[in-house]
């Protein structure tokens, strides 16, 4: 199989290895050794070489080539496809949960640095409106944003209110 072609994973044991050490193992696209890798994935480098044999073990890495006495391993495909029925997520309740907790995570920090870029010049608007009137829009930026991908954007849009129902959001 070419490093190239997609590696289908069928052992639980592999596919656990994966979820577990995806970063060390991206270390190893390129031959690398691991002692070359250690301080890369913040380890020592006694510790990157048994966790190189025990992925490579697993067939997830390959001894490519030795170099003076140094192992170098790589890959053993740049795409690992597993089944979704193989291991279940890494919470307790099988759930995804810690998959939504880890991404809320990782959306909180970049909203909160986006709330950092905020220019002083930026304001909150508010627009109220009755009956089938719109409300008008914000003025457009007249710069451009120091960020590429906005996190912080807060835009909210209610409906007309109507007796005993809530205000609804309107896409």
């Amino acid at each position: 199989m070419a490093l190239h072609d997609p590696r289908r994973i069928t052992d639980p044991d592999a596919a656990r290895a994966l979820r577990q050490h995806h970063a060390f193992l991206g270390l190893f696209v390129q031959p690398q050794s691991p002692s070359s890798v250690a301080g890369s994935a913040g380890m020592a480098a006694n510790l990157a070489h048994h966790h190189a044999r025990k992925l490579a073990a697993l067939g997830l890495l390959h001894e490519q080539r030795r170099e003076g006495g140094k192992v170098h391993d790589q890959l053993t495909a740049r795409e690992f496809r597993v089944p979704s029925t193989l291991i279940p997520p890494p919470d307790s309740d099988n759930s995804g949960a810690a998959d939504v907790t880890a991404t809320s995570a990782a959306f909180l920090t970049a909203y909160e640095r986006s709330w950092t870029f905020m220019h002083d010049s930026e304001e909150d608007s508010y627009g109220f409106v009755t009956g089938d009137l719109l409300p008008p829009l914000p003025d457009l930026p007249d710069s451009r944003s120091p960020e590429a991908h906005l996190a912080h954007l807060d835009s909210v849009t209610l409906g007309p209110l109507q007796t005993g129902i809530s205000a609804l959001p309107v896409p």
